[in-house]
């Protein structure tokens, strides 16, 4: 089982949603927090405890018929015996569209096809095609080494869906993540597949569950014999694998939800567009992370400036989506240049977090409504949080729907700033409350406004820490699932860290070899903070390396952006 937190969006939100994050460098600034246990109550505070709201559980079950795929989610459960079931996942309004993509990309990569050949294949046209095509039951006791047994995915989320919260993609990270430990039967945290880290810290955790570890799945002789060995996946292909699973649905979504979940710390993450190539993971982005170094003082300090409001409304991302798409897509006058100043600002933002955690703690700034240099860096937060929806606005009018225009103007007197979370037009606002404005206040005035009826603050905590380091996630240590004539390997053959009955850590050095309950030690040598500044040049290439907001960048080869 994978659990993860969910995250807030704070500034950059579409630079990294293809094929904008195909051609040109995004940044955004986000952070993983937990919710309270529920949003369904009715009082506005919930009286939950907080947790991590998104979990996935993989499982071989030997009661299964062999070749049995088993879906559950939110109380319903879907059962696949045909492959080609499976591979139909690009329908983002069917219930398990998220279920059936991410198991056709983990356990059946070799048959996620696009475009006529999908359907040639899915319809059985194509003869020489349906020849070579496996069974479902072929491709199951490859993946899990098991024979004679199916495989059931269950999923948990305790969010409202289309809460803005960066549900489907952390959903499907936890899902990808929970097929591969379970299919490898090793631990798996981001960057532990090898890459250079500097004190990356995993804001989720896995545990076997069910029973004793050695003893859930028996192989036989000649399935370890056959199975072939894969390396443990980069943290940038499992977030890129995400990426491929928003598009496999159809919904167009993004790269920073999973890695806004999937870290422990503000942070502000860059991503720089891949190769030429036009397919495979060299033409998926890479990624670098700079996280705000904020004490424990001044994380206190902001947490009690910084609320989520619940607008009583949810939505579809693709919906926006698709408008957002079209708009890059038809080169809109301003387009570009609004996505620039959207990644701009996530570099404003961090940096004011930078100003904050730089505030000596001894000398009282966080202390009461804090010191006027604390306040400077609370206000230059929140004017960056609005002017970056002022700005999304501008272009997309509909992410503003009447019931969050309505929470907005009641909460501009208490609120140096607000934003909403995800695609817009319902789902959350992250609010920064001014100096002295309590947050019981806010609750009620929430609660009664007219024009957002079932609208409450959600009670969440960031998850916050670290040291101001980049970290490089661009290392290709291998792909996120096995490529078409491999499958995952088992213990004693691949190097990673056998699974065993007892839960991970919640903070788990990356490196599984120290626990996180202190902070580590700095690495002797960092890459310096400003690097990740996001500007000028930085952009799609033309015939100078010159960027060019409109027209179409003659002289330069048309390259593939599906």
């Amino acid at each position: 089982r994978a659990e993860s937190p969910a995250r807030l969006n704070l500034a950059g939100g579409w630079t990294d949603t293809p094929p904008y994050a195909l051609e040109r460098v995004g940044a955004v600034l986000h952070v993983a927090v937990l919710v309270e246990e529920t949003l369904s109550t009715a009082s506005g505070s919930g009286g939950g405890k907080l947790k991590r709201p998104i979990a996935a559980t993989a499982r071989v079950d030997p009661a299964l018929p062999r070749g049995t795929l088993r879906l559950v989610t939110d109380d319903t459960t879907e059962t696949i015996m045909d492959i080609r079931e499976m591979l139909t996942h690009d329908d983002p309004t069917h219930h398990f569209a998220l279920l059936r993509a991410c198991a056709s990309l983990a356990i059946a990569p070799q048959y996620v096809l696009s475009g006529k050949d999908k359907e040639e294949l899915l319809s059985g046209k194509d003869k020489d095609k349906a020849t070579n095509q496996k069974t479902l039951a072929e491709v199951l006791d490859a993946f899990t080494g098991v024979p004679n047994a199916g495989v059931e995915i269950a999923t948990r989320v305790d969010l409202p869906r289309g809460s803005g919260l960066g549900t489907s993609s952390i959903l499907a990270l936890a899902i990808l993540h929970a097929l591969h430990e379970m299919g490898t039967r090793m631990r798996w945290t981001p960057n532990g597949g090898g890459e250079e880290t500097l004190n990356t810290q995993w804001a989720g955790r896995s545990a076997v569950v069910g029973g004793d570890a050695d003893a859930v799945i028996t192989e036989s002789a000649h399935t370890r014999e056959t199975r072939a060995a894969i390396a443990t996946p980069s943290s940038r292909h499992a977030f890129n694998a995400v990426l491929a699973v928003e598009q496999m649905m159809g919904t167009g979504g993004g790269w920073q939800d999973a890695i806004g979940g999937a870290l422990i710390g503000a942070r502000l993450t860059k991503a720089t567009p891949g190769t030429h190539a036009p397919c495979g993971l060299n033409s998926l982005p890479s990624y670098q992370t700079r996280v705000s170094d904020l004490p424990p003082a001044a994380s206190t300090f902001l947490s009690r400036h910084l609320i989520c409001v619940f607008t009583g409304e949810c939505r579809l991302a693709q919906t926006v989506a698709v408008s957002v798409v079209h708009h890059w897509q038809a080169r809109v006058p301003g387009v570009e240049k609004a996505l620039r100043s959207c990644a701009l600002l996530a570099g404003e933002m961090a940096d004011a977090l930078a100003q904050l955690g730089a505030l000596d703690p001894e000398k009282e700034h966080f202390t009461g409504a804090g010191s006027e240099r604390a306040r400077s860096s609370l206000t230059t937060f929140g004017a960056a949080l609005s002017k970056h929806r002022a700005i999304q606005e501008t272009l997309w009018p509909s992410i503003a729907s009447p019931t969050v225009t309505a929470l907005y103007e009641l909460l501009e007197p208490m609120t140096s700033g607000s934003h909403i979370c995800g695609a817009g037009n319902g789902g959350h606002v992250v609010c920064l409350l001014k100096p002295g404005v309590d947050v019981e206040q806010v609750r009620t005035k929430v609660a009664n406004c007219a024009q957002a009826l079932g609208a409450k603050v959600t009670r969440v905590r960031m998850m916050l820490g670290g040291v101001s380091t980049i970290v490089p996630t661009t290392n290709d240590v291998s792909t996120t699932v096995p490529p078409a004539n491999a499958v995952p390997t088992v213990p004693g053959v691949s190097t990673g860290t056998p699974l065993t009955s007892k839960p991970s850590a919640a903070g788990t050095n990356i490196r599984g070899d120290k626990p996180l309950d202190k902070e580590p030690a700095p690495a002797k040598e960092t890459v310096a903070a400003p690097a990740l500044g996001v500007g000028n040049g930085t952009g799609g290439r033309g015939r100078s390396g010159r960027v060019h907001e409109q027209g179409s960048g003659r002289g330069r080869k048309k390259r593939r952006t599906g």
